[in-house]
């Protein structure tokens, strides 16, 4: 690899998706000058081991990203509102991993396999830019939606989710293991701080119920489906959190535009980049892809019920695929792209790009 040259920024660094993050820039080497880690402010007496070093974790404040290159925010809808936009204005690309900006029809909505083609116009350090990382859920569906999209479009899709704890964040994680040992040691009269998790249950409302009787996280996929694929795509949901620690399962049902073989649908799934198709009795679970980095695909069959209609069953990690891992590809993809300009183009924009 060549000298590195970017100033990276992680906003909510010590969350599980904010660590994950730092552990994918390392492992997947990207080159960084400067790596900053930020966090609230009672998070500030912290250390994250990165590259050999213990970074410190510092408290999120505007100049502090004043004069980085890249910022990966998870740190919540608020924090995001409050600071990339100034960020951005002061010439960072972010890339938000809440949903605060998701919606914004100036905001790119990126799923790099889906449609990377929206970050072709986003340079680093030719002006700031927010792109957004979508929901967890969104993310693995319309990665299995986009090949047979592709091949004979996509009308309408029914999905239910299996969604893990982990998705939930850091302190629902520990409550659910609270709960679980609890109910496994006896106790059935739990201690009101562990009520409400999905512990030896499921929990059929994730966020808010709203006036239509749609969750928070069900409108998400709903929304953000159709802006990803680009296309008028109904999508019912209902949002399930199980209890599983990592990884978010989903069972959809398809009706495409026009009839697609089995054969065609499971050539173009297993042709995709980003997933993995798996056939027989070898179906993807959530405990057997933690840890991996593709979007699993099982159980593809014929959905009697819609016209043109096929059933599939969708796996991936929340916290890798449906989260971190998503972003650190995104900042891959700027970073190749802004390797690629013009020696001209990297002189205008003030960075010394290198190859990475």
């Amino acid at each position: 690899m060549s000298e590195p040259y970017l100033r990276i920024a992680v906003v909510g660094a010590t969350g599980l998706v904010g660590r994950k993050m730092v552990g994918l820039l390392e492992q997947r080497r990207l080159p960084i000058r400067e790596l900053r880690l930020m966090g609230s402010d009672r998070a500030q007496s912290r250390s994250i081991p990165f590259r050999g070093q213990e970074i410190a974790v510092e408290p999120a404040r505007p100049a502090r990203l004043a004069d980085v290159d890249l910022v990966l925010s998870s740190a919540g809808g608020a924090v995001s509102r409050d600071l990339l936009p100034a960020a951005a204005e002061a010439g960072a690309v972010c890339i938000d991993n809440t949903s605060a900006f998701r919606l914004d029809p100036e905001v790119p909505l990126v799923v790099p396999e889906v449609n990377g083609h929206r970050l072709d116009e986003v340079r680093l350090g030719d002006g700031g830019a927010i792109i957004a990382n979508p929901n967890c859920s969104t993310i693995q569906l319309v990665a299995a939606l986009k090949p047979l999209h592709d091949v004979a479009g996509v009308r309408k899709v029914v999905v239910s989710t299996y969604q893990s704890v982990s998705g939930a964040g850091r302190e629902e994680l520990d409550r659910f293991g609270g709960a679980s040992q609890a109910l496994l040691n006896g106790t059935d009269d739990l201690h009101e701080s562990l009520r409400g998790t999905a512990a030896f249950d499921t929990l059929p409302v994730i966020g808010d119920l709203e006036d239509d009787g749609c969750s928070t996280e069900e409108r998400k996929m709903m929304l953000e489906t159709p802006k990803i694929l680009e296309a008028d795509v109904a999508v019912d949901v209902t949002c399930v959190r199980v209890p599983v620690v990592t990884g978010h399962a989903e069972s959809v049902v398809v009706e495409l535009e026009r009839p697609l073989s089995l054969t065609e649908a499971r050539a173009a799934l297993s042709s995709a980049s980003g997933i993995v198709l798996s056939d027989g009795s070898d179906h993807p679970t959530p405990r057997t892809v933690a840890g991996e980095h593709p979007v699993h695909v099982g159980r593809v069959r014929r959905a009697r019920c819609v016209a043109n209609g096929l059933q599939m069953w969708v796996v991936a990690d929340n916290i890798l695929k449906g989260a971190a891992l998503n972003a650190v590809q995104i900042a891959e993809r700027l970073i190749e792209q802004s390797a690629a300009a013009s020696p001209a183009a990297e002189r205008a924009a003030g960075l010394h790009l290198t190859s990475a």
